[in-house]
């Protein structure tokens, strides 16, 4: 017998954490899965020869809408260590990011702040069908501005230029930029802190998690949505203490995908939708890339609390630099440091493996240059190629994106990146995205309570549905 649930998440990245939490507070019994080890997604962390590393880089902002987030499923923000000052090398030399301010044509930027003041919902729309260059090029002609405008909307965009970015993007990193000046963070014991915390919720409200766990469809009937299949591969899960291998269903009216939303057509037939929607939905497949390397070393390069952003000479991609180790110790064994240099490059790079090799090789000489004998310091290294977050290309964003609620399919939801939120891509978006889903289901928002658990009665078992590894009949 297939075991009922309230509510079922897909994905137990930040938004899916978030949307599992919000319901689970709203007092339905949740079940959260996700089919890797990990929880917490591309916002996960791991050890590594005593350090602890995140799955990409991640620097997050105080005050934004992931601490929201954590604070509206009535959890702790983590411990944090704060950057203090942010430098920019460019030309061969180091300049704070405020010592550029004065170089900076006043008339050009009042032009360019006005226009990001003015960018109501409706003329944001627009902004999403063309590029940042498109829109600011008439505007900005002085050098340094230029510079500026495309550093902040490469940094936050994770696309390395204007060209290529949706001009409401930019928009919305420039508001970002704004907020967030000397509120950058690194999380203390590493940004899966903030997934562990708000995942917490669902267990404490009675609800349950399980990781291994790859949903193979969304089951439907009549246009709605009635539960998922799961099919679990042949091992044995300690943390459960059952045998994994099976094929169980789970029952439930409800169901969040949490996934990029062109991969849901892998669990529910694109038949059941209009081809104008899945027309939509693939056309957002297309994803930034990240490629860098973290760093065990013997001695910091610098010991100040800093983020650096560089325009390296050779690599040709915007980089940036910091230690993370100097914002947060417990990040790195004692006597140990740890370095994070990472580069927004081009969608195509991984696509050639013999050019990642090369531009990996480009960014260690190039760091040379700023950090002369850096490579004697280096205990351990670890190169890293990934791909990033749906890319905000023009016709890619805001009013391109599906909203919270499947069309046609009653029960179903999306969250994530992918969907409903335009604020700046990464774990921001993601958790904007999670308080959007929750409210479209909901209502609003939960009250912030002590979690309650649903009356005691038999704990259910997801999984125990019968004879283990007992293959289900495909719908």
């Amino acid at each position: 017998m297939a075991q009922k649930y309230d509510a079922v998440i897909v994905g137990a990245g930040i938004s899916g954490c978030g949307v599992a939490a919000l319901l689970s507070r709203a007092g339905k019994k949740v079940l959260l899965l996700e089919r890797t080890k990990l929880i917490g997604g591309r916002a996960s962390s791991y050890k590594y020869k005593g350090h602890t590393l995140n799955i990409g880089e991640h620097a997050g902002i105080r005050d934004g809408y992931l601490d929201t987030l954590v604070q509206a499923v009535g959890q702790k923000i983590p411990d944090r260590g704060f950057f203090e000052d942010y430098l920019i090398w460019r030309n061969g030399k180091f300049e704070k990011a405020f010592d550029i301010v004065p170089k900076l044509n006043p008339e050009e930027m009042e032009r360019v702040v006005r226009t990001v003041q003015e960018a109501t919902p409706e003329v944001m729309g627009k902004y999403d069908a063309i590029s940042g260059a498109e829109l600011f090029s008439p505007m900005v002609k002085n050098p340094e501005n230029w510079y500026m405008l495309n550093l902040i909307g490469a940094i936050w965009n994770t696309i390395p230029n204007i060209e290529n970015q949706a001009a409401s993007s930019v928009i919305e990193a420039m508001r970002t930029a704004s907020r967030s000046t000397l509120a950058g963070f690194q999380a203390a014991h590493g940004i899966g802190d903030y997934s562990r915390t708000i995942s917490q919720v669902v267990k404490e409200c009675g609800g349950e998690i399980l990781t291994e766990a790859p949903v193979a469809e969304i089951l439907v009937k009549n246009r709605r949505v009635v539960g998922v299949r799961v099919e679990r591969e042949a091992k044995h899960d300690v943390m459960h203490d059952y045998p994994i291998g099976e094929v169980f269903t789970v029952e439930a009216p409800l169901v969040v995908t949490a996934i990029p939303i062109w991969t849901v057509f892998n669990l529910i037939s694109e038949k059941m939708f209009s081809s104008e929607f899945v027309k939509k939905a693939k056309h957002l497949n297309k994803l930034t890339a990240n490629l860098g390397f973290m760093v065990g070393l013997k001695k910091p390069l610098f010991n100040e609390k800093l983020f650096v952003m560089a325009d390296l000479p050779t690599l040709g991609y915007p980089t940036t630099i910091f230690i993370s180790s100097n914002l947060c110790p417990t990040l790195s064994p004692k006597g140990e440091h740890l370095l994070e240099c990472s580069c927004i490059c081009e969608f195509e790079l991984g696509e050639d493996r013999g050019l990642v090799l090369r531009k990996l090789q480009e960014m260690k000489d190039d760091l040379e240059k700023l950090y002369p004998g850096w490579q004697k310091k280096v205990i351990w290294i670890r190169p890293y190629f990934r791909w990033e977050e749906p890319a905000r290309t023009p016709g890619r964003d805001g009013i391109f994106k599906p909203g919270p609620k499947a069309p046609e399919i009653e029960g179903l939801y999306f969250a994530g990146d992918s969907v409903n939120s335009r604020i700046t891509p990464g774990m921001e978006c993601a958790a904007d995205s999670a308080m959007i889903c929750a409210r479209a289901i909901l209502g609003k928002l939960p009250e912030v309570k002590p979690a309650v658990k649903p009356k005691a009665g038999k704990k259910s078992q997801p999984g125990k549905t019968g004879k283990a590894g007992k293959k289900s009949k495909k719908r």
